[in-house]
Parts: structure tokens; C-alpha cells; sequence
């Protein structure tokens, strides 16, 4: 069952990146004043950042490094560019991000995005979001792990307000 569910978000990841115009990306990605990161709850996954429109917020683990995950202060951040980007737009911020209610400000920080934006970031990770998830309250994105040599092979998870990666599997459908 785990195994279908995987194949068929591979293929919705696949679908996406192939129709996903460039400029409604753009549009996607496009700052327009100081994001405010704040915080969500599942019940499958507990508390996790989300954007101020609830849009969930995703980090991208470098292949092969899931295991070294929340063991280490270096994260092993994956880059995302070209068709990852149509697929996981990065949270960009014109000026300083704002932490909302339950959110370490000081875990709150920018780095240079893939466009050479401004990007979100949370305890070392750069911030994204996922296409397919399109309400308030989507996760879609999480454990996506796409096939290895696939031009979108970081494995996808939502982060924690105490920084922690969140690397809890969705329930089998």
C-alpha cells in the first residue's frame, strides 16, 4: 500500500513539474513584503510551520542523508533548482521574516535564495512549499522522497517550531 501510495505522488511530483508554468511560478515565488512563519497542528504529525495563509513549509534533505537528520546542528540541506523550483517554490521575503505565535525568532533567518532572492530560512534550513498543496492544511508534501536520479531527489519534510525535522510517514491510504 505504501509502495502505490509513493508511485502515485512520484507521478503527481512528475506531473506537476512538466505543466506547471514557468510564470505562475514566478508569480508563486514572487515577495511581496516580510513573510510571517507560523505554526500549525496535525494530529498525524504535531506542530509544523506554515506561512500566515497556512500554506505548509518544507526543507529539502540532501539524498542519502535522512538518517543524519535531527542528529546534527549542520543540516544536510539538498538544493533545489530549475524544474525542483516549478515544484517546490522557496519562501522568499522582501526584509526580515516575521515569527508568528509559537515560532523562535531566533531560529528565523534568510539565506540567498535559488534566484538570488531573499529566502526564508529556520534553524539552517531554507524554506519551501509544495504545488500540490493547494488549502489550508495540505501536507501533501511530506516524506516525498522522488526516485533517486530524479531532477527532484531530495526528500521533502515539514519542520518542526523547535527546528527538528519532522520525518513521521503519512497515514496509508
Amino acid at each position: 500500500m505504501r509502495r502505490r501510495l509513493l508511485l502515485q505522488v512520484t507521478r503527481t511530483v512528475a506531473a506537476l513539474a512538466a505543466v506547471l508554468p514557468v510564470a505562475a511560478v514566478a508569480a508563486a515565488q514572487s515577495a511581496s513584503g516580510p513573510v510571517e512563519v507560523d505554526v500549525a497542528h496535525s494530529d498525524t504529525y504535531g506542530d509544523y510551520l506554515t506561512d500566515r495563509g497556512g500554506t505548509a513549509l518544507y526543507v529539502a534533505v540532501a539524498p542519502g542523508k535522512v538518517d543524519q537528520v535531527n542528529k546534527s546542528d549542520t543540516p544536510p540541506v539538498a538544493s533545489c533548482t530549475a524544474a525542483c523550483l516549478q515544484v517546490w517554490p522557496p519562501v522568499l521575503s522582501e526584509g526580515a521574516p516575521q515569527a508568528g505565535d509559537g515560532v523562535a525568532a531566533d531560529k528565523l533567518s534568510t539565506v540567498k535564495g535559488p534566484d538570488g532572492g531573499t529566502q526564508v530560512s529556520y534553524a539552517g534550513w531554507p524554506l519551501y512549499t509544495f504545488a500540490a498543496d493547494t488549502s489550508k492544511g495540505d501536507t501533501f508534501g511530506q516524506a516525498v522522497v522522488p526516485p533517486q536520479g530524479a531532477a527532484l531527489g531530495a526528500a521533502w519534510y515539514l519542520i518542526a517550531p523547535d527546528g527538528s525535522v519532522i520525518l513521521t510517514q503519512p497515514p496509508q491510504q
